[in-house]
């Protein structure tokens, strides 16, 4: 009976060490879960800025465009303005040589 208290002690010394062992590693694991979960929440959080960056830039980048894009329809306009001024004026001048030509003729003609 003795061999088997002794035995049932060495066995509950050797599980109490088991045991501080599993703990130990459990906190260990613990730790590296906490510090895992804060890595990722920080990763989110710098994520979710850059994505706000990204997003602002392409609105920027956008408004600027679009504002390019609306001032070369303008000058577009006004040079097809001017264009069509300027061919306004052309036909009026071919038509003042034109009179001016005959009223030379009839004027040739009437000396």
């Amino acid at each position: 009976m003795g061999e088997d208290i002794m035995d049932f002690e060495n066995q509950k010394r050797e599980f109490a060490a088991e045991r501080d062992t599993f703990n130990s590693e459990k906190k260990g694991l613990n730790w590296r879960v906490l510090d895992a979960e804060d890595k990722l929440m920080k990763e989110r959080a710098l994520h979710a800025e850059r994505q706000k960056e990204w997003t602002s830039a392409c609105e920027r980048s956008n408004r600027d465009l679009k504002a390019a894009r609306d001032d070369v329809v303008k000058v577009k306009g006004e040079r097809d303005a001017e264009s069509r001024e300027v061919e306004h004026l052309s036909a009026l001048v071919k038509e003042k040589e034109t009179q001016v030509v005959e009223t030379q003729k009839s004027h040739a003609e009437a000396l």
